[in-house]
């Protein structure tokens, strides 16, 4: 079965956002007759809240809000931008901010 199930809950309050994708595609190996395949892609995201991404970069909530506002003097565009969940609820894809902390290590490491 294809579809998209979200749990909430786990530590910091994060929620896990897992998406099935069915993709069908019809290819003909003859000009008689044709063979469907169906392949299965499945996608795993998990979405942290703010308290998660304070937690894992240890930065402060006002830091996180200053370094994705472009007025900000700590404006990085390198920081992963929230996703808008709902009207009032933002999160953020937990590989995003790893491979932020990642080019951090690396620029560090220059």
């Amino acid at each position: 079965m294809c579809g998209v199930v979200a749990e909430v809950g786990g530590s910091y309050g994060e929620a896990n956002l897992r998406t099935r994708v069915c993709i069908e595609r019809n290819t003909s190996r003859s000009q008689t007759g044709s063979n469907n395949i169906m392949s299965t892609i499945e996608y795993q995201y998990q979405v942290l809240n703010i308290t998660a991404v304070i937690g894992i970069t240890a930065l402060s909530r006002s830091t996180i809000y200053a370094l994705i506002n472009p007025k900000s003097d700590y404006y990085d565009p390198s920081f992963p931008k929230p996703l808008h969940l709902t009207q009032n609820r933002i999160g953020w894809l937990s590989q995003e901010i790893n491979d932020w902390l990642e080019l951090k290590i690396a620029q560090r490491e220059e």
